[in-house]
């Protein structure tokens, strides 16, 4: 039945990646919202299904006007999306939001034609319903996206919705192993970003912090109390011994209270599970692998070079949801066996320096073995050393306890 959406899959195997289409035909405006809840569900469990590592392509028509993205959807939504946003397109923008997909055809800026994919055959009705999504990871991986006009579209006899199609360039690096090891030895290059916030504990929304507890599943009492307690906070600033009147504090969390370090851990968790969840990071053993290390608000971030960008543009979006910002003379990068020529990276289009040292909290890292090192050495930097030199060049983590691991 046409009216409760039609959905259909297909996996083309590929070396080194699978690619995963998912088309879709959604419920119209008219469907009751049982029907809309079911298909969404439906394609909800579907998407769920599809391997992490696949290149996911989700494409068909959504019946759905999803408008241009605002301060809650621009990293999935373009600025070039048609309309206002109805309850379809509503329920296409959660989808995308949940499953960390892009809406590909609202990114590149084309003429109005080229955006519009749905003509009424009364030849005056218009609209963007049909669209393209890709997982953000691959964002960058999408040259252009748009519609295009059939010599029977509009007419009584033909289709009333127009072509649309994505170019997509693909780069990816073939791994190599060495199957004589326990664990697979790699030769891949790796990059390494240290992140760090501008005054990240004063910046936090409030707001957006008491929403992530309650999503948490934090008890609603306990949210209340954290919000009288924080209710009209005001601070004094002493300049040669003279106080000036004082002011409301609306961001970031209380200077010296015990509970700030476990609130702003709320507010970054949440970051990054949402940003990362769709990345695998790097591989340190056959069932283990990691994205970030973190230390309060210090972030350190693994990639393999080709999903680099798009990871560190993903975690910049949703850090910017709830007021954090990136700071660009700070943030620093290492390239870690990539001998294929310059990699650079940039933050809000400003280019990120390049180190082959960083002191992360205690843990120096290092690109280039070092030619002596103290017996003293901390637990911190035994542990990054392992890191390095056990992963990066031998991709095993031996020595480095299960339980050691997770409590650094």
């Amino acid at each position: 039945m046409l009216d409760a959406g039609i959905l259909a899959r297909i996996r083309l195997k590929g070396n080194p990646a699978n690619v995963s289409i998912i088309s879709t035909y959604a419920p119209t405006r008219d469907a009751t919202e049982t029907t809309k809840d079911d298909f969404y569900g439906e394609l909800q469990q579907l998407s769920s299904s599809i391997a992490a590592r696949d290149y996911l392509i989700v494409a068909g028509d959504f019946d759905a006007r999803v408008g241009p993205s605002d301060q809650t959807t621009r990293q999935i939504l373009g600025k070039f999306g048609q309309d206002h946003r109805c309850e379809n397109g509503q329920r296409l923008v959660n989808y995308a939001l949940m499953n960390h997909l892009v809406i590909t055809n609202t990114i590149f800026q084309h003429k109005p034609s080229h955006l519009l994919t749905w003509h009424s055959n009364d030849g005056v009705t218009k609209a963007q319903i049909d669209f393209i999504l890709v997982r953000q990871r691959w964002r960058s991986s999408v040259q252009d996206s748009r519609s295009y006009n059939g010599a029977d579209t509009g007419s009584q006899s033909g289709s009333d919705h127009r072509l649309v199609a994505a170019k997509i360039l693909l780069r990816l690096a073939i791994r190599r192993k060495n199957k004589s090891k326990q664990f697979e030895r790699y030769n891949l290059p790796l990059i390494l970003m240290f992140l760090d916030f501008i005054a990240a504990f004063d910046s936090v929304t409030r707001q957006k912090l008491w929403k992530i507890l309650e999503n948490d599943g934090m008890p609603l009492k306990f949210v209340e109390l954290m919000k009288a307690y924080y209710d009209a906070s005001v601070s004094r600033v002493r300049i040669y011994g003279e106080e000036i009147e004082e002011f409301l504090v609306e961001f970031g969390v209380k200077q010296g209270c015990v509970l700030s370090p476990t609130l702003f851990n709320y507010c970054i968790d949440w970051v990054l599970v949402n940003a990362l969840s769709s990345y695998p990071g790097a591989q340190v053993g056959q069932n283990l692998s990691l994205t970030d290390l973190d230390y309060a608000d210090d972030v350190g971030l693994l990639s393999e070079p080709v999903e680099a960008l798009n990871m560190l543009d993903s975690v910049v979006a949703w850090a910017d949801l709830i007021s954090l910002k990136v700071s660009t003379e700070k943030t620093k990068f290492m390239a870690i066996n990539h001998d294929t020529g310059p990699f650079t990276l940039t933050v809000n289009q400003v280019q990120l320096e390049k180190v082959n040292r960083v002191e992360f909290k205690a843990c120096p890292t290092a690109t280039t073995r070092p030619k002596s090192e103290s017996t003293e050495a901390s637990e911190g930097s035994r542990i990054s050393r392992l890191l390095v030199y056990g992963y990066w060049y031998t991709h095993s983590i031996t020595g480095l306890g299960y339980r050691e691991f997770f409590v650094i």
